[in-house]
């Protein structure tokens, strides 16, 4: 029976730490750029494009019919969005590998019971 508990304590701290170690080299990739984010966002750049002639109210209205200027690349607004998310997700697994790793210890310490006589 306590075999198999210290079994259970390494294999749980184990997977902890492969857990925690593998989060931390998939950010390190993702932030030097050998590996793509998870893309959860791809916003065009229409969508933060203003009015031509809600910027420049003074020009004719023949001039910025049409006129289309983008305020934020939407490539910018792209990657700093899919880099937060994997971030936190990476986070995520970080917390849930100490979280298990903490079982697993728990699980490795002797139990000390003192009676008092």
């Amino acid at each position: 029976m306590d075999k198999d508990i210290k079994k259970t304590g390494y294999l749980l701290l184990g997977a902890g730490l492969l857990l925690i170690i593998g989060s931390i080299v998939q950010i390190t990739l993702v932030f030097t750029s050998t590996v793509k984010p998870i893309q959860m966002f791809s916003f065009l750049a229409s969508d933060f494009a203003l009015d031509g002639s809600v910027l420049f109210p003074q020009l004719p209205s023949n001039l910025t019919r049409g006129m289309q200027v983008e305020i934020l690349p939407a490539e910018l607004i792209n990657t700093v969005l899919n880099l937060g998310i994997n971030t936190m997700f990476v986070a995520l697994l970080i917390f849930a590998g100490s979280k298990i790793g903490s079982l697993g210890v728990q699980l490795l310490r002797p139990i000390y019971v003192k009676a008092k006589e």
